[in-house]
């Protein structure tokens, strides 16, 4: 009776089009009813997917079958079943259709199938991952269901709608987007992917007490983080380990550093942090241990609001004494709010020097600068942070929808940093102290961050735009005590220094599907970004014990002001496009990315010309007054490489084929990268007119690569991978500005004669993703360097530093990660979870001969790369009570951070033991406490040359309450 039904409808009815719904939210995942009736209305729980066709009013509830129809309700779920039920019915009378049939089309190894009953209603048994699946049944139009995510331990629900077709079985494209923030939902982009990689989900980011992205990157196989802000992958920082924001390069705010701050991101802006470990070819060339990608958060489907408030205190800081100075007003948001700018009296084209200015006009520009030079003391305050984000989707005419995500943060922390320091020098064969003592650091830090995020979603077609701003500043106080072998008496030092950094930066992105043109994608983005550093005014003081008083003498760096400006522009646009056939798929891409950098700084000294005056504080010797009087001579001492232009191009394109047969895909192709580097050193307040020494160089280079992955079956992976790619010396490794680290009390400079890096990648990865949602690998990698550079200690007298190209370089190391809950044990201990991941790695390099010394080992590690890297993690998750728990543990093992040349030893960073604690409890729907505390093993920061202590300090344990509060 039915099909006789569907015939005469079919007799009546006009030949359909093919039509294309994009049902714009993820699919409903969530456990079986117990007991239902006939097909209900979708809720805003999401218990039902309407598939209905393409209107611009909300779709209606299907209709119930004629009384006279009993339907006998839904299939029955077992409480393991993990896979997609639901009911398929006639789209006009809502009748149910009998032996309509659900197939698994993608991936292509799975061949699964299942047949509606009486009722209309199917279930089709599937492991968790993300699957195509066609409805169809004779007379009726099909459907394709794009991208239907399954998660462990939930069934999907989806309610199909067929429409009679007269003539052709159509199909109807249905893309559903998923929760990319879920960790689940990365480890199946993981399984598919071309490349070795790691990844880091928003979810794991909340349960861990990771305040920014520093801090959580660290939990990454193989990842650690120097100087607790730059991010180190597998033994190898700086050049060898990019930072990408959504896929393309951030300029660097710092001018001493070829690596990205991660302190500038807040965990409350950050989607995921992955890291691709073997290279692909549409990621820039210059690759050796890794990228990191930073993803920032995207607009919700559904309208969004979240507030959260921490508070935070540390043992060290909190409560107590910590040195500072008298600064700005606004030094509580990071802003010098002009108390350090340069006075207006201070030429802006031409030295404070004689000639031309006599002594009496120096000191009269002098008398102008803020003579505040002690420190003073006062009590750490609790830290503090905030941060809300707004977002959703609305819907607008032809199926189209707007999404907007908007997110601010603000955060303000004391840091108390009190321990040893010393600086060594060679006695014969042994290292000796030249200088050794105790500091006592405060440091106030302001951070404050927005991001905006505006997208246009139609069909297969999303262009977006996003723009973010990430400012900090750095308020920092150094008092230092000991005893100089030099000069065989004690001595006193203080720093006052003050660093603003702003980041701006804005991209456009489009993604586009062709479905008529054989699923042809094309993927494009334009970038623009600025990058500001201000260092105003940092002033440094030293003073020598000589007839029992502390004594102010002219030497080089004392009674000294330094004042730095560093602004850099940046621009870049790039596409990716992908043509896909039956076996085989080709990509090609290009992008061309532009760096504009430049830097000026300024220093000024003063000299005291009335010894009588020595024995005097600072503030009272180097007040205005002393100036005017002629008892201090005031000048300029800015030097030749104080200033700098650099520029840097970098231009590619690449091609790649990816042949699959059967379980087998190969991936290999040759991207083609020039570089273009220019750095004109050159300071128009130098008072040396020597012409300085540039950099002008052009690199280019072919860079093939080869990802073969063999899917051992639908869980198991089995992946080889090897590229040849380079490392391309930062602009500030080859700037000859040279300067002066106060904490280390040594001079840094770069240099112009750096060579490109080479290096030969070759990554085995066997990964088994299990059915709870966890993860199995073990992987190996090999990589040698032709050329590599170094951090390097250039002078045994006085511990300078700068960068320096070695011969060639040979690394080895494994990975064993493992994650999963207890529920293979039972389903009451289900919400319990692990996760461990150990990496063991082992380098060697040579040093050449003419640069060894007595002590100097011959051998030794690369510069950066510890031996091995652990993290473990022991958690409880129940989001039916609303709870979660994890205790983490994180260990590197001691890495060199200098390297020691003609007889000095290498400076070693001791291993940190960290364990840190998170407990977070829905209090009401919408309100959820975080406590979290850190470094409970109560951990020192050391680094050591030999038996010499050159730097050492006690964190703290740190203790944090987060209120979050999502009203909507």
């Amino acid at each position: 009776m039915m099909r006789l039904a569907v015939a005469v409808v079919l007799l009546c009815a006009p030949a359909a089009s093919r039509a294309e719904v994009d049902a714009g939210v993820a699919f409903d995942a969530q456990p079986a009813p117990s007991d239902l009736g006939v097909d209900a209305a979708s809720s805003d729980a999401g218990t039902a997917t309407d598939l209905g066709p393409p209107t611009d009013a909300a779709p209606a509830p299907p209709t119930a079958p004629p009384a006279a129809d009993v339907d006998r309700g839904p299939p029955v779920l077992s409480a393991r079943f993990t896979g997609v039920w639901g009911r398929i019915v006639d789209d006009k009378t809502g009748e149910p259709i009998i032996e309509a049939q659900v197939k698994v089309v993608s991936p292509p190894g799975i061949k699964k199938t299942a047949l509606s009953n009486l009722d209309g209603w199917f279930k089709l048994k599937l492991p968790p991952g993300r699957y195509d699946l066609r409805v169809f049944y004779e007379l009726y139009q099909g459907r394709r269901l794009v991208d239907v995510v399954i998660e462990p331990g939930t069934q999907q629900r989806i309610d199909v709608r067929l429409a009679a077709d007269q003539k052709v079985v159509q199909e109807i494209v249905v893309q559903a987007k998923e929760d990319r923030r879920k960790s689940t939902v990365l480890l199946q982009e993981r399984r598919k992917a071309t490349t070795v990689r790691d990844a880091l989900s928003a979810q794991e980011i909340a349960r861990s007490p990771d305040s920014s992205a520093n801090d959580a990157v660290k939990r990454i196989p193989s990842a650690t983080v120097r100087d607790g802000r730059y991010v180190v992958i597998r033994g190898l920082g700086g050049r060898y380990s990019s930072t990408l924001l959504n896929g393309t390069y951030l300029p660097s705010p710092e001018p001493d550093e070829p690596a990205i701050p991660l302190d500038l991101f807040p965990t409350s802006l950050l989607a995921n942090l992955t890291v691709q470990k073997s290279y692909g070819l549409e990621m820039p060339g210059n690759f050796a241990g890794g990228v990191m990608e930073i993803e920032t958060n995207s607009y919700p489907s559904t309208f969004e609001l979240k507030l959260q408030v921490r508070l935070e205190a540390n043992s060290e800081a909190t409560l107590r004494r910590m040195p500072t100075y008298t600064g700005g007003k606004s030094d509580f948001l990071g802003y010098d709010d002009g108390a350090r700018a340069l006075p207006r009296q201070v030429p802006s084209n031409a030295a404070v020097y004689d000639p031309p200015l006599n002594e009496a006009a120096r000191g009269a520009i002098g008398a102008r600068f803020n003579d505040t030079w002690d420190t003073r003391s006062r009590l750490g305050v609790p830290n503090l942070s905030l941060n809300g984000t707004v977002g959703g989707t609305r819907a607008l005419r032809g199926g189209r929808k707007l999404g907007y995500l908007v997110g601010l943060s603000y955060s303000h922390r004391d840091e108390v940093r009190e321990g040893e320091f010393g600086r060594g020098q060679l006695d014969g064969t042994r290292v000796v102290a030249r200088e050794t003592g105790r500091q006592r650091t405060g440091r106030e830090l302001s951070q404050l961050g927005a991001l905006a995020n505006i997208g246009l979603h139609a069909g297969d077609h999303d262009v977006n735009l996003f723009t973010l701003y990430a400012h900090s500043g750095e308020k920092e106080a150094i008092e230092q005590s000991g005893f100089a072998q030099l000069d065989n008496t004690d001595f006193v030092a203080r720093r006052l220094r003050f660093v603003q950094r702003d980041l701006s930066y804005t991209q456009l992105r489009g993604q586009h599907r062709f479905a008529r043109a054989h699923g042809f994608e094309l993927n494009w983005q334009g970038n623009a970004g600025v990058v500001l550093r201000n260092e105003p005014d940092t002033r440094d003081t030293y003073r020598l014990h000589v007839d029992e008083e502390y004594i102010f003498r002219n030497q080089a760096g004392n009674g000294e002001r330094l004042f730095s400006t560093l602004r850099e522009t940046s621009g870049g646009v790039g596409f990716d496009a992908h043509v896909p056939w039956k076996r085989f798929s080709l990509r090609f891409g290009g992008a061309v990315q532009m760096w504009s950098r430049r830097f000026d700084a300024r220093r000024f000294r003063a000299l005291v010309n009335d010894l009588t005056l020595v024995a005097q504080p600072a503030n009272q010797l180097l007040q205005s007054g002393n100036y005017t009087s002629g008892a201090i001579d005031f000048r300029e001492q800015t030097n030749q490489y104080d200033g700098y232009d650099a520029f840097q191009l970098i231009g590619g394109g690449y091609l790649s084929g990816e042949l699959r047969l059967r379980q087998v895909r190969v991936i290999a192709g040759l991207r083609y990268e020039a570089a273009v580097q220019t750095l004109t050193p050159g300071s128009r307040y130098s008072i040396v007119t020597d012409k300085p020494i540039g950099t002008d160089r052009t690199d280019s280079n072919p860079i093939p690569a080869a990802n073969v992955i063999w899917a051992i079956n639908e869980r198991m992976n089995l992946r080889a991978a090897y590229s040849y790619t380079v490392a391309r010396p930062r602009l500030r490794e080859l700037a000859p500005f040279a300067y002066f680290d106060f904490e280390r009390r040594r001079s840094i400079a770069g240099n112009p004669r750096l060579e490109t890096t080479t290096i030969h990648n070759a990554d085995l990865r066997w990964e088994w993703f299990l059915r709870s949602g966890g993860v199995v690998a073990v992987s190996a990698f090999y990589k040698r360097f032709e050329r590599p550079i170094e951090q390097v200690i250039i002078s045994a007298s006085d511990g300078a530093v700068s960068w320096e190209n070695g011969t060639a370089a040979d690394l080895v190391g494994a990975e064993l990660e493992a994650r999963s809950d207890f529920g293979f044990i039972s389903r009451k201990v289900k919400a319990l979870y692990a996760a461990a991941n150990v990496s063991g790695i082992w380098s060697r390099t040579t040093i050449p001969m003419d640069k060894l010394g007595p002590t100097t080992s011959s051998t030794r590690a690369l510069q950066g790369q510890s031996p091995y890297v652990v993290n473990l993690t022991f958690g409880y998750s129940s989001e039916k009570r609303g709870t979660e728990a994890a205790l983490l543990y994180n260990v590197f093992g001691a890495r060199i951070l200098e390297v020691g040349l003609q007889g000095l030893p290498d400076v070693f960073e001791q291993p940190i033991h960290r364990l840190d604690l998170a407990v977070s409890q829905r209090v009401h729907k919408q309100v959820r406490l975080k406590l979290a505390a850190t470094n409970l093993a109560y951990q020192r920061f050391e680094v050591r040359q030999a038996d010499l202590i050159v730097q050492s300090f006690q964190p703290g344990i740190s203790a944090s309450l987060a209120v979050e509060w999502t009203p909507y």
